[in-house]
């Protein structure tokens, strides 16, 4: 019994982990998208949603925002 117990609580930590990480996502996503109406700074776009580069690039590719040059970005 305490076994299942043990099992049941990992799996439900392991859920709400990923659920977290889910809204986490969407609120930098949404957050990027009205960055971008001002800033295209990646330096500026990664301190604004406090990620990394690659996060905020995949983020910002999921978006559908595009890079110009070699720091910006732009929505299309």
């Amino acid at each position: 019994m305490k076994n299942l117990l043990s099992t049941v609580l990992r799996r439900l930590s392991v859920a709400l982990r990923s659920l977290r990480m889910v809204i986490d996502e969407s609120h930098q996503k949404r957050k990027l998208r009205r960055m971008l109406k001002r800033i295209g700074s990646i330096r500026h776009l990664e301190k604004g949603i406090r990620a990394d580069r690659p996060t905020t690039e995949r983020l910002l590719l999921a978006v559908g925002a595009r890079k110009i040059g070699s720091d910006e970005w732009t929505l299309k």
